[in-house]
């Protein structure tokens, strides 16, 4: 290779950086950088259900980003429009677990626009960095989201998001499990958001060749 020995420390390269945010309205968020090495990086936003907020490749911005930008979870946010107050856009938000869509209510309960699981923090399990010294390349981040209530549906997301250094690529692979003795209702969304100048008249030009 031909950085062997001229670099270090293997964050020259890339990985994954742990962060919290200390200004604005996300002021006391946790979020995760990864850093593919090749151009693509991307914010995880752990206290977001690990939902992917701003991510670029090379100086070119691939997602969507609200007026709000990311904010803290707001658990509280199940009804009616609420979830709106903290849309952050981004590249992924994740809807669901028990709904998705516009509000409704019935005789089963109220639900809010896209479900709660956006607006519930990840329990980090294990993050991975790569070792390219060591011929690693291999890189992720798996986290924990319970949406559970006293006498309610339980369910668990376990989400990897992984990639490998010296890839422009993003993998995503979520497990949902019923924690509780009794059937529940399954709904899962992902909500992608793609902004200028990835969506813009003439961006084709932008992946000639990729």
């Amino acid at each position: 290779h031909s950085w062997y020995n001229k670099i270090s420390n293997t964050t020259q390269l890339g990985g994954i950086e742990m962060a919290l945010l200390d200004n604005g309205a996300g002021r006391g968020t946790r979020v995760a950088w990864i850093n593919t090495g090749t151009g693509l990086r991307y914010k995880v936003v752990i206290d977001r259900a690990m939902d992917i907020a701003d991510a670029f490749y090379n100086q070119h911005s691939l997602a969507w980003i609200s007026h709000l930008g990311v904010t803290p979870p707001q658990p509280f946010s199940d009804r009616g429009l609420g979830w709106l107050r903290t849309f952050a856009g981004g590249l992924l938000t994740t809807c669901g677990l028990d709904h998705v869509g516009g509000p409704e209510s019935d005789e089963h309960g109220e639900r809010g626009i896209h479900g709660l699981i956006s607006n519930i923090p990840a329990s980090i399990e294990s993050i991975i960095q790569p070792d390219p010294l060591r011929g690693k390349m291999e890189m992720s981040i798996t986290g924990i989201i319970k949406q559970t209530r006293i006498f309610g549906p339980s369910l668990e997301l376990r989400r990897t998001i992984s990639g490998t250094l010296g890839k422009p690529t993003i993998s995503i692979h979520d497990e949902v499990r019923n924690l509780s003795n009794t059937d529940a209702a399954l709904m899962l969304l992902y909500h992608f958001n793609f902004g200028w100048p990835l969506v813009d008249e003439g961006t084709d030009l932008l992946w000639k060749g990729s």
